[in-house]
């Protein structure tokens, strides 16, 4: 993936929308209240909130952004400012079904299905097709919490009302919802190009993932390193409750065969007499409080004290450093 790749991208959205030859439809994602699957209620635009809808997309991926930011594949371990992310569209079980659901058709006939004051709405998605192209984008963008705009007052942003047809302007007679200037993310052709880890995340239901991923990595850990991981079964009670978002994000990460190559007979002597040096080390001592590493008896001991700097160990989120010498920690 290549930053000109999202420049072409732009080119192509642009040449459509100056030559008026490009098609909107607009959506809103919900969760069913029963089933919590992820479904799409359609909605009619009016010309000029469709082409806003392009602007948006136009305007968050500009040249100016693309040329001042990184470009670097989607890491649940890092977000930051100066990046633009992204991710096939196979990276992520939920993120696939989503998109596979969308490129269906197969949506609820109106949005009657939100309710009264649609409280199950995710956000909205704008998927734009230029002129015969087979590969068209679907934009997904936040949303704020509806029937509150009377007594608020945005800088900026799509301000507008809905019924059961579509989405149109201003009428105080209709419930009242805001888009927010920036697109989260969009996806086309396989790769999903994100703005905001946390809109990709929150309307791509990522959450979910990370916990059944997490789950997952501790039953692995637990059955491939019982000798060497002391207590590692202990670590799926820590998965709820407080701090189990960061906890189930960072087990997501850990990459069992890399573990295995490090923790195999000649190397993990080595492994963790370097991980014991290091993480004495004045860099790491809070983050890694409780950790406790016996490169003698070649094991690593658990306990729900240190559960957050146990799993930024096995997932190498301070990587290249614990294991490579880098001194820092994410």
């Amino acid at each position: 993936m290549e930053k000109q790749n999202i420049k072409e991208d732009m080119l192509l959205l642009h040449e459509g929308y100056k030559n008026n030859n490009y098609s909107v439809s607009f959506y809103f994602e919900y969760e069913e209240s029963n089933t919590k699957k992820i479904n799409f209620a359609e909605a009619t635009l009016d010309p000029v909130t469709g082409a806003s809808m392009i602007e948006r997309i136009l305007n968050t991926f500009e040249d100016k952004k693309i040329d001042g930011s990184d470009l670097e594949k989607f890491d649940i371990l890092k977000q930051h400012r100066s990046t633009i992310s992204y991710s096939p569209k196979d990276q992520f079980e939920n993120a696939e079904k989503i998109i596979t659901n969308l490129e269906s058709g197969d949506y609820a006939e109106d949005l009657t299905v939100l309710g009264k004051n649609l409280k199950k709405a995710k956000g909205v998605i704008a998927k734009v097709v230029v002129g015969k192209t087979d590969a068209p984008f679907f934009a997904f963008m936040s949303i704020d919490k509806f029937n509150a705009f009377k007594r608020k007052s945005l800088s900026n942003g799509l301000i507008a009302t809905i019924d059961s047809d579509g989405v149109h302007r201003i009428d105080d007679a209709h419930k009242m919802f805001g888009i927010r200037d920036e697109v989260g993310f969009y996806y086309r052709n396989g790769k999903f190009i994100i703005n905001s880890h946390t809109v990709f995340e929150r309307m791509l239901c990522l959450s979910i993932e990370y916990k059944n991923k997490a789950e997952k990595t501790v039953n692995n850990l637990a059955k491939k390193f019982p000798k060497i991981l002391i207590g590692v079964e202990n670590l799926k009670r820590d998965l709820d409750g407080m701090g189990s978002l960061p906890l189930e994000r960072t087990l997501a990460k850990v990459s069992i065969e890399s573990l295995e190559q490090k923790f195999d007979s000649d190397n993990l002597g080595t492994s963790l007499k370097r991980l014991k040096d290091i993480a004495g080390k004045k860099e790491f001592k809070d983050k890694l409080k409780g950790v406790e590493i016996d490169d003698v008896k070649g094991t690593i001991t658990y306990s729900s004290e240190a559960k957050f700097g146990y799993a930024a160990l096995l997932s190498d989120r301070p990587s290249e450093t614990l294991f490579l010498g880098r001194r820092f920690m994410e």
